[in-house]
């Protein structure tokens, strides 16, 4: 089973123009590929960032709309700055206080006959709860290991830590060694 955490932003994500148009002359068209290209992976950057649940939305995106200067009175303004000092006091605290859970990484090595791995998380870096995503690569392997001992196909995740399964083991002799990241939204406690 996959756990896909969406989040939705107020920003609506950028169009891009489709590629150019080729003219059969060789400098302009390199020229207009390079630049479409270069506007494609700015596009990607800011969709990549804006997907990425680790950013979540800051004080700034919570803050936004609150001021309408044509209303505002001293009143309202002083309303306003409570309200965005509240919104960036609390997005400070858990930010502070989920630093550790949303920077859960490391390695772990499966060797001969095993066919699952378990790492248990550090004590101050437990999670909150099982909502968490595992991203584990491998990184180097000794021998020549079955082509299953590469892919992983389960992981069993508690807060104190998590299993991941795959479907053949390395083999006698051999290991495949994984590096872990936790990845998980900072409003998801």
């Amino acid at each position: 089973m996959v756990d896909q955490n969406t989040e939705t932003t107020k920003k609506p994500l950028p169009a891009i123009a489709g590629p150019p148009r080729i003219t059969g002359i060789l400098d302009p068209n390199t020229k207009a590929i390079m630049e479409w290209l270069l506007q494609m992976y700015s596009w990607l950057v800011t969709v990549f960032g804006q997907l990425d649940p680790a950013n979540g939305l800051g004080a700034a995106d919570a803050v936004e709309g609150l001021v309408d200067p044509a209303r505002a009175t001293a009143a309202s303004a002083q309303q306003t700055a409570n309200d965005a000092k509240t919104i960036a006091v609390s997005a400070n605290n858990r930010s502070t206080a989920n630093r550790k859970i949303l920077r859960s990484f490391g390695t772990f090595t499966l060797s001969d006959t095993a066919t699952s791995a378990e790492v248990t998380f550090a004590t101050d870096a437990q999670q909150p709860n099982t909502t968490y995503t595992i991203l584990a690569t491998v990184q180097t392997y000794t021998g020549t290991p079955e082509f299953e001992a590469f892919v992983p196909i389960q992981f069993e995740k508690l807060k104190d830590k998590f299993t991941m399964h795959v479907t053949a083991a390395p083999g006698s002799g051999n290991s495949v060694a994984y590096a872990w990241h936790i990845r998980r939204n900072d409003e998801d406690e």
